[in-house]
């Protein structure tokens, strides 16, 4: 076997797969021969050929390392070479905390006069979601949902548009939130069409989850023939396996590309000649011959691999320029050049598998190393009290003090699931019992945000538990009340506010506020108008 020749993953290697993309240029043809429909109108009324009448999305599904990315991105170059103007997002597992990131990278490639013949409302939404204006109050979703309707609209007048979001799960919820929006007003006969991949199956996903089933085209990706994997690995690896041991490589790895070229790798590089009868020697499962494979990497581009997981949007900074070409050389990370003269260029990998598994393979200080030198290569104030926080070996108050202030940016910004990262994260970086109760309180104002109601009632117990009883306590025991019903039940709600009533004994303004709450648990009109009446006068208007 020859020494494997890398080649950048960036480039779409599809062998085989004609069924596949026989079903995929059905569907990117449909949203060619809709008709056009009115400006700012669904195109309800459009035709659709037989064979894909109601698609309006596509999802690529199947287990890592199956080629979804491949198929995708082949579709692109398609879609592209129709007259399709492409809108690409790639989601990262680091980005899906990000709020709007994959709106905003679908946006870059839209008509500016688009953009700015929008109703000053939703063009303003729009400019605050994509960092072009500064954040004055909440960022309105609706308002942003509407935006992206519009901007959709607008360029279906002029030709078919095709969203295209890599790994799905990974689209953040705000960005998701608006494409659901969005999508659910865009008719069959739009010319508008979304392809997406997503690890597994089927295909309730965000944003997919709000089009009926017959709207979404399921397309699964299975293994590989043989002779398609025999053509793969000549392309990519510029090896040719004799027939049994293709075969063998072919059963391994169950026809899964990934999986088969990484074998191919590991038997190359370990020099190893497969024994008639004898199990290959070398790890069985993808995840094992991933790791395996960044063990074996020079520590520099390890650092690289591993700072794309690490980081939320890495771009190269602080860390070594060569080595980032070298990691390209060796198929792990790709490098997206900006859209814009001046603009950041973004390293991701080259598939998830491997960002996860060189971050795993660094030791704690290594991880500390490069949460400190991705700290130094980054402006963005969130970001960086995040690496701090992960590259400091114990707790420092004024990390816990920035990172109390990114949680409450994130959450007027609209990003509840950064905003509970980083509260977890001050949690570390706090001692005092008074002090983790207060942060306790933020983290499950973030939890109720982001949908985890039962965490964000595990985070107020922990918080009530560290307060000493009185006031203090009992308005926190309201605040459990509040946000807990859904999960510990009415009656469990009503029971912690009889406590708050009596800790709250010494603090009329507390006890009152007690009762109201009870009273509207309990649906108690007559213990409301007691303890409206009871109340002191200055909680009154």
């Amino acid at each position: 076997m020859g020494g494997p020749i890398p080649r950048p993953s960036a480039e779409p290697m599809i062998v085989g797969r004609d069924a596949e993309r026989a079903l995929l240029s059905g569907f990117l043809d449909a949203g060619i021969s809709t008709r056009v429909p009115a400006a700012g109108g669904t195109g309800d009324s459009g035709v659709v050929p037989a064979g894909h009448a109601g698609a309006v999305a596509a999802i690529l599904t199947g287990p890592a390392g199956i080629g979804k990315t491949a198929l995708w991105e082949w579709t692109l170059e398609r879609a592209a070479s129709l007259g399709y103007l492409v809108l690409v997002s790639r989601a990262g597992i680091a980005e899906a905390q990000l709020p709007w990131v994959g709106l905003t990278d679908l946006l870059r490639t839209a008509a500016m006069p688009v953009l700015a013949g929008l109703p000053p409302p939703q063009r303003a939404a729009l400019r605050v979601v994509m960092l072009q204006s500064d954040v004055g109050e909440p960022v309105d979703e609706r308002s942003v949902g509407t935006a992206l309707w519009s901007v959709l609209s607008a360029q279906a007048q002029s030709g078919p548009v095709l969203i295209a979001l890599d790994d799905l799960p990974y689209v953040d919820a705000a960005s998701a939130g608006a494409l659901r929006f969005a999508l659910r007003r865009m008719g069959p006969g739009s010319r508008v069409r979304l392809i997406a991949t997503a690890r597994g199956e089927g295909s309730r996903w965000a944003p997919l989850d709000g089009l009926p089933g017959d709207q979404v085209l399921p397309v699964g990706v299975g293994p590989v023939t043989v002779g398609a994997l025999f053509e793969l690995l000549a392309a990519r690896l510029a090896v040719r396996l004799a027939r049994p041991v293709l075969l063998r490589v072919h059963e391994t790895s169950g026809g899964n590309p990934l999986y088969a070229l990484e074998l191919a790798r590991a038997l190359d590089r370990l020099e190893i000649v497969p024994r008639p009868g004898v199990p290959l020697p070398v790890p069985t499962s993808l995840d094992g011959l991933v790791a395996e494979r960044v063990r074996s990497l020079p520590p520099d581009v390890l650092q690289i691999a591993a700072a794309t997981a690490a980081a939320w949007r890495f771009t190269g900074a602080g860390l070594e320029p060569g080595a980032v070409e070298r990691a390209v050389l060796a198929g792990l990370v790709v490098v997206d050049e900006p859209e814009v003269l001046g603009g950041a260029r973004i390293v991701r990998a080259a598939h998830p598998l491997m960002s996860a598994a060189a971050y795993a393979a660094l030791q704690a200080a290594e991880r500390r190393g490069l949460h400190q030198r991705l700290l130094a290569g980054t402006d963005d104030p969130l970001e960086r009290a995040r690496h701090a926080a992960l590259a400091a070996t114990g707790a420092d108050p004024r990390i816990a003090g920035a990172l109390d202030a990114g949680v409450v940016v994130s959450l007027a910004a609209g990003a509840p699931d950064i905003a509970v990262e980083l509260s977890r994260l001050a949690l570390q970086h706090t001692d005092s019992d008074a002090e983790r109760a207060v942060r306790l309180d933020l983290l499950a104002d973030a939890l109720v945000r982001a949908g985890d109601s039962p965490g964000a009632v595990q985070a107020q117990r922990e918080s009530i538990a560290l307060t000493p009883a009185g006031s203090l306590r009992a308005r926190r025991r309201i605040r459990l009340a509040e946000m807990a019903t859904e999960v510990i039940g009415w009656g469990a709600a009503a029971d912690e506010l009889q406590v708050a009533v009596a800790e709250a004994a010494a603090d009329p303004v507390v006890r009152s506020e007690a009762l109201l709450t009870l009273a509207a648990v309990s649906d108690d009109i007559d213990l409301a108008d007691a303890s409206a009446a009871r109340s002191p006068p200055l909680s009154r208007p």
